[in-house]
């Protein structure tokens, strides 16, 4: 009808404290936002000045923000200052100059990088760097013995040597008693497993004792016979305790009997655990009545189809098992 309202079908209009309506509510609502406005700005004042008067103790700390951890900030720090502490200290007891020593520990890193790396991750400890760059020409002719150690050119010493750092602190007797057993142990591997692939991926047994050796050796050749067509040296890379413990060599052949049991004659079970060695760790018998509670039909074909689905539905099994079990507690 009349003059002043708005068009039939047309939207209301909006100012700008919000959707119009009766007695214009939009004022509180700008009151509202100016008085938070007001608040911030106070408080951004307050914290300018506390960090004005702030002393400034740890730079790096202010600069990140106050959530990050000081450990993080000294290992992410350029001046990497518990690493120049621990060449201080080592400094102090070999009795050479701490700043030169502190080079020696950089140039150590530049030549073995995996090194460094697990420096800063905290699974080698700063002042056992620091111990083998005291003696920096000792530590690189010891990694120049363990790449010579290798028949094949595509082992990576560096790589070797980080992950063991026992071996850069070998020296000339020492080294030619690894040698000797590196050569040993190919001879007694032959075709059953590259014994080069073996001490790249465990570099422990290098070190280990004749006894532990012979161990391991049992173990490896074990595999092999149980799995003619597997690659030994991705299974040992991806579980190293097949051939370092007896517990793990006896359930994996339990599990590679049970599979041949119960897969199909056609199927490549050797090549299937090559890519999967969880399944080494597993009650296969179990496994198969998850899977077919879980997708109904041939277990077989679905773990042949795919071998991965495997740690999915035991871990779904286990998280279901558990709390049935709280249930049963409660109860």
């Amino acid at each position: 009808g009349g003059g002043g309202g708005r068009p039939r079908g047309a939207p209301p209009a909006r100012r700008r404290g919000g959707w119009a309506g009766a007695g214009g509510g939009g004022a509180p609502r700008d009151a509202r936002i100016a008085t938070r406005a007001s608040r911030r700005a106070r408080g951004a004042r307050r914290a300018a000045e506390d960090d004005a008067r702030a002393t400034p103790t740890r730079p790096a700390l202010n600069l990140l923000g106050r959530t990050v951890k000081v450990k993080h900030i000294l290992e992410g720090r350029a001046d990497d200052a518990l690493g120049r502490l621990a060449a201080d200290v080592v400094a102090d007891a070999r009795g050479v100059d701490a700043d030169a020593l502190a080079r020696d520990v950089d140039r150590l890193f530049a030549l073995c990088p995996g090194l460094g790396e697990r420096v800063a991750r905290g699974e080698v400890k700063r002042a056992l760097a620091a111990e083998l760059a005291v003696d920096l020409r000792e530590t690189m002719a010891a990694m120049l013995a363990i790449k010579n150690t290798f028949a094949s050119a595509d082992v990576d010493a560096g790589d070797v040597c980080a992950r063991e750092p026992r071996l850069l602190r070998l020296r000339e007797e020492a080294l030619e008693g690894v040698r000797e057993r590196a050569a040993s142990t190919r001879e007694r591997l032959g075709d059953a497993c590259d014994a080069d692939g073996l001490f790249a991926t465990i570099p422990s047994c290098l070190l280990a004792s004749q006894e532990e050796l012979d161990g391991i050796l049992e173990r490896v050749t074990g595999l092999r016979a149980l799995m003619p067509d597997a690659d030994i040296v991705k299974l040992l890379r991806g579980r190293p305790a097949l051939c370092l413990e007896d517990r793990a060599y006896s359930r994996a052949a339990i599990a590679v009997s049970a599979l041949r049991k119960a897969m199909p004659k056609d199927c490549r079970i050797d090549l299937m655990l090559s890519d999967f060695p969880s399944l080494l760790f597993m009650d296969i018998e179990m496994l198969l009545e998850d899977l077919r509670q879980t997708f109904g039909g041939d277990p077989c074909w679905t773990l042949r189809r795919n071998p991965g689905i495997a740690t999915q539905v035991r871990l779904v099994t286990r998280a279901r098992s558990y709390a049935d079990v709280r249930v049963l507690r409660h109860d």
